[in-house]
């Protein structure tokens, strides 16, 4: 809070809010749009991993899921309250909470795998040291995470058995293994999140635009996806303060003055991640109240 707080001073725009005056409305809308798309897109997703799971829900659970999640992931550290998904369907549907993170597991890593190389793009171009580090570091999490994919029985039971050993308490001992599917739905499910991300691309474009500025489309993507790994390795609840920095930042070095990028980001960032995390912070009520109910019903 306090990085965006000096970003949104240092910038001088709280003396200059007129340049939000100047926006086309026309691409401002179609920024929007593609913010609504993006995130109904993911709730398409997660009622298609639900299927794939054996555990096929509604649209609107699919939808409270996916909006509740916007808010418990953002509000911690490294995104942990994604779990909730987990949560919600073991309680309401009677998944294993194993299997729902095996589920979210599926969203993140081609989330990040996709951003990876899209950021990895930018060795095309003029690269500094921060950023090549922030790819090398995201290159090992990927391999870690795909090893983990295929190793992970045996991975978890030899900590386990390490653990029980150490403390001499054998509640530590876990049996726990991801859910696999078949290559056919991870293509697909790689190709919804792949959907979902263009949209991200769109709509900055299309708020950079709105300010009077044209950049490469290809350039777009991988100043977002530079950012948002920023943000994401940061753990930092919504990677705020420095996914607003870097994207700024980025931004000023494809060509867009300060006095016009802060405002992009701050624009940017105000229809795809604070109004959703509004949004899902209204949901979210409606989650625990359903959450709830099932609690009172059971026997």
């Amino acid at each position: 809070m306090v990085i965006l707080f000096y970003l949104i001073i240092s910038s001088g725009i709280i003396n200059n809010l007129k340049i939000f005056f100047i926006l086309n409305l026309g691409y401002f809308f179609l920024a929007i749009t593609f913010s609504i798309t993006n995130i109904a897109i993911k709730i398409y997703r997660w009622h298609y991993l639900s299927l794939l799971f054996q555990k096929p829900i509604s649209w609107q659970d699919a939808s409270i899921i996916t909006l509740s999640s916007f808010f418990y992931a953002n509000i911690t550290p490294g995104k942990i309250g994604d779990l909730f998904k987990a949560y919600y369907m073991r309680a309401k549907y009677g998944l294993n909470l194993l299997n729902g993170i095996s589920m979210i597991f599926f969203e993140r890593l081609f989330e990040i795998v996709i951003l990876f190389f899209c950021a990895l793009l930018i060795v095309s171009r003029k690269i500094d040291d921060s950023t090549l580090i922030i790819l090398q570091f995201t290159a090992i999490l990927i391999i870690m995470l795909i090893v983990f994919y295929y190793k992970s029985e045996w991975i978890v039971n030899f900590l386990s058995k390490v653990l029980v050993k150490i403390t001499d308490n054998d509640r530590f001992s876990i049996s726990f293994s991801l859910q696999k599917i078949s290559p056919g739905h991870v293509l697909i499910v790689f190709f919804i999140t792949l959907l979902s991300l263009i949209c991200e691309f769109v709509r900055l474009w299309f708020v950079v635009a709105a300010f009077g500025f044209i950049v490469n489309p290809l350039d777009i993507a991988i100043i977002f996806s530079i950012s948002i790994i920023f943000g994401l390795i940061s753990q930092i609840p919504l990677g705020i303060g420095v996914m607003e920095g870097s994207l700024s930042i980025l931004l000023e070095r494809s060509g867009i003055p300060i006095q016009y990028s802060v405002p992009i980001v701050l624009t940017d960032r105000m229809i795809s991640m604070y109004l959703v995390l509004v949004v899902g912070f209204i949901v979210s009520h409606v989650s625990w109240n359903e959450l709830r109910k099932l609690t009172l019903e059971s026997p």
